[in-house]
C-alpha cells in the first residue's frame, strides 16, 4: 500500500496572531487533495506556504499529478493575499513544481465561492495553467484523473 502523506496547517507554529481558517492536506497517488476553510489571512497563506515545501518536495518525484481543493464555509481573502499567492504559484512554476492541472471545487454554500472563483480562475489563466471550479468533488477528480492521464501518455 502507498505511503499517505497528511499534513494540515492547524500543526505549525502560531505567529503573534491566529490563522483563519484552516487547510488539511493529504496526498494518495497522483493527487494532492486540500480541505480549506476559510476565511484566509497572512497567517493561515504563511502556514499554507509551509505545508505547499513539504506537499511539493513529495510530489517532485512522482511525474504527473493533479492538485484538488475543496473549500468549505469561505473562500474569501484579500487582493494582498491573492496577489502573493499568484506569485507563489509563479515561483513554483519556475522550479517545475506544480501540477499538471488544479481543481478548485466551490459548492454553492460557500461564502464568495462565485467572486473568488473568477479570481482564482484569472490567476491560473494569467500563468497558462489548466484549472477549473467544480461544485462536486467527484467531477473534479475526473477531471484531474483525464489531464494526468493525458499528461503521461
Amino acid at each position: 500500500m502507498p505511503k499517505i502523506l497528511k499534513t494540515s496547517t492547524t500543526v505549525l507554529k502560531r505567529g503573534k496572531y491566529p490563522p483563519h481558517g484552516e487547510i488539511h492536506a493529504e496526498v494518495k497517488g497522483n493527487i494532492v487533495r486540500y480541505i480549506a476553510s476559510g476565511p484566509f489571512n497572512t497567517e493561515l497563506n504563511a502556514a499554507y506556504e509551509e505545508v505547499q515545501k513539504s506537499i511539493l518536495s513529495a510530489m517532485a518525484s512522482k511525474g504527473a499529478w493533479g492538485d484538488l481543493t475543496i473549500f468549505h464555509h469561505s473562500a474569501m481573502e484579500s487582493t494582498s493575499e491573492l496577489e502573493a499567492y499568484s506569485k507563489s504559484l509563479e515561483n513554483y512554476m519556475m522550479q517545475g513544481m506544480v501540477p499538471v492541472a488544479t481543481a478548485f471545487v466551490l459548492g454553492p454554500d460557500v461564502e464568495g465561492a462565485q467572486i473568488m472563483g473568477v479570481r482564482y480562475a484569472k490567476i491560473y489563466a494569467d500563468l497558462g495553467m489548466p484549472f477549473m471550479i467544480f461544485q462536486q468533488t467527484d467531477e473534479a477528480e475526473a477531471w484531474l484523473q483525464a489531464k494526468i492521464r493525458m499528461a503521461t501518455s
